[in-house]
C-alpha cells in the first residue's frame, strides 16, 4: 500500500476519529484509489460489523489445535508443570517489595494452553525464558492493575485511540 493509500483509506485527520460515535462507519473520501479497489470497498457488505463486537462473525470457525512435535509438547509439559507449582508471585517489580501474593482465578485464567504456546514460540521453545516472561507479565499486570480495570476507567482514553484488532497466527 502507497502513502497515498494509506491517507486515502481512513480519517483525514485526528479530529474525525475523536468526533466518531461507537457504531459508526467511518466514511473515506480518496481519489487516489484504482477502480477495482473503488468498487470492493462500496460493495455492500452481507454483515457488516458494527462496535462493539456481539460475538464472533457467523463465518468464524474454531482453528484446529496445532500439532506439536514430541519435543515442543515435553517442553509445554514442563512448562505447564511449572506454572500450575507456582502458588505465589510478587506483587510489583520493585526490588524492595517482599510483597507476594497468590494466583487470582483471573491469573489462572491468563495461564491458558495458548498462553502458554505463545510465549513458549517467542522465545523459540526456550523454556527459562519462556517461564520468566510468564511470571514477569502477571507481575505486571498486577502492578498495572490490568485485572481490576473498569470501563469507567478507560473512557477518558477513548477518543485519543485506535481500535486495533490482532488475530494470533495459532
Amino acid at each position: 500500500m502507497s502513502a497515498v493509500d494509506i491517507e486515502s483509506s481512513g480519517p483525514q485527520d485526528l479530529k474525525d476519529l475523536e468526533n466518531l460515535k461507537l457504531g459508526e462507519k467511518i466514511e473515506t473520501t480518496g481519489t487516489s484509489e484504482s477502480s477495482a479497489a473503488a468498487d470492493v470497498r462500496n460493495k455492500p457488505k452481507p454483515n457488516s460489523r458494527r462496535l462493539p463486537f456481539d460475538g464472533p462473525a457467523i463465518s468464524s470457525t474454531v482453528p484446529e489445535r496445532p500439532q506439536l512435535s514430541e519435543e515442543e509438547e515435553a517442553k509445554y509439559e514442563e512448562t505447564l508443570a511449572y506454572v500450575k507449582s507456582v502458588r505465589e508471585l510478587p506483587t510489583s517489580f520493585v526490588k524492595k517489595n517482599k510483597e507476594t501474593a497468590p494466583l487470582s482465578e483471573l491469573e489462572k485464567y491468563f495461564l491458558s494452553r495458548e498462553c502458554i504456546l505463545r510465549y513458549l514460540r517467542a522465545t523459540k521453545w526456550n523454556v527459562p525464558e519462556a517461564k520468566k516472561r510468564l511470571e514477569g507479565s502477571i507481575v505486571w499486570r498486577r502492578e498495572y492493575g490490568t485485572d481490576t480495570m473498569t470501563a469507567e476507567m478507560i473512557e477518558p482514553e477513548v477518543p485519543h485511540s485506535y481500535l486495533i484488532v490482532v488475530f494470533d497466527k495459532y
